[in-house]
């Protein structure tokens, strides 16, 4: 092999270590899940992943104003348009490996059609598997006595045995359920500008002592009022002394927050957390920390169980 020969290969081997080095680097392409258009605001809602930090999007040839940017969410400004089909896509870098596209549909919204018929109902499920034994059962009555029988004779006394060791300590036993309680209701209009937690509908009563812990989980649709722009909340499961007194969240600092938006959406929670020797009320809250007043809402269903 000649000094030339060597001196391609080299380069040739150079260039695909850059070339890898910069696809390694290389942030993922967006992907976009869905898009809902707002009538009520004229605005347009993108959710999915990896948008980067400075996106455009284009409806059709218009290239849109953005109003809200994170990597999951960007919420636009809609142009006027006549109902139709239009492309809808996001670039959140100058090529077209960093480029998604979905179609959207513009079209008049009919009135809420009849509500259908129960469907039937679904197959029993498998038999779960059996569940711990319970404790013993209380002493059942007395028997009657029976006949006396005749006396046998007396037999000679024994010599008294020596006192036996003590034996071990045995294992502390598993931990197990004190109660279960739920709780389930209409969730309240919680109103906006609010940096405390508030109970979301009803709660309920459990009484720890100092070392078992409370587990729960409930979920509840609630929403923004139609025409409402959205703003975000912070959720979750919360306790406070039965004599009343400031909510505090299972998990503390480490709470979520949530997108809310003009229509009534799920939203689930749960959690666990020892809150020391008390009797507590337990239950589903909102720290609503946007300008409108959180009251499309629904039953919250939820429980909680006191554990040893």
């Amino acid at each position: 092999m000649n000094c030339l020969t060597k001196s391609i290969i080299s380069l040739v081997f150079i260039g695909f270590l850059f070339a890898a080095g910069d696809l390694l680097a290389a942030p993922p392409p967006p992907v976009i899940t869905s898009a809902e258009v707002l009538p009520s605001t004229g605005e347009i809602v993108i959710t999915g992943h990896d948008f980067g930090a400075s996106p455009k999007v284009w409806f059709g040839d218009d290239l849109l104003v953005l109003t809200t940017v994170t990597p999951d969410l960007v919420v636009a400004e809609l142009p006027k348009a006549p109902p139709a089909s239009y492309p809808l896509k996001l670039q959140s870098a100058p090529t077209a490996r960093y480029t998604d596209e979905i179609s959207v549909t513009i079209g008049v919204q009919g009135e809420m059609g009849p509500e259908g018929p129960q469907g039937p109902t679904g197959d029993t499920g498998a038999t779960g598997p059996m569940g711990a034994t319970g404790p013993a059962g209380p002493a059942g009555p007395k028997g009657a006595t029976g006949p006396e029988g005749p006396m046998g004779a007396t037999g000679p006394a024994g010599p008294t045995g020596p006192a036996g060791a003590t034996g071990p300590q045995g294992p502390q036993g598993p931990s197990g359920i004190v109660a279960t309680v739920s709780f389930v209701g209409v969730v309240p209009a919680i109103t906006g500008n609010s940096s405390v937690y508030v109970f979301a509908g009803p709660t309920a009563t459990v009484t720890t002592t100092a070392g078992q812990r409370l587990t729960g989980a409930a979920e509840a649709p609630v929403g923004l009022t139609v025409g409402a722009a959205s703003q975000t909340a912070q959720i979750g499961l919360c306790y406070r002394p039965q004599s009343g007194g400031t909510l505090v969240n299972f998990v503390g600092g480490g709470y979520s927050i949530h997108s809310m938006f003009a229509e009534r959406r799920c939203y689930s929670v749960s959690a666990t957390t020892v809150p020391g020797a008390g009797t507590w009320q337990v239950g589903m809250c909102i720290m609503n920390n946007g300008q409108a007043t959180i009251s499309n809402n629904d039953y919250v269903n939820g429980w909680v169980q006191v554990t040893n």
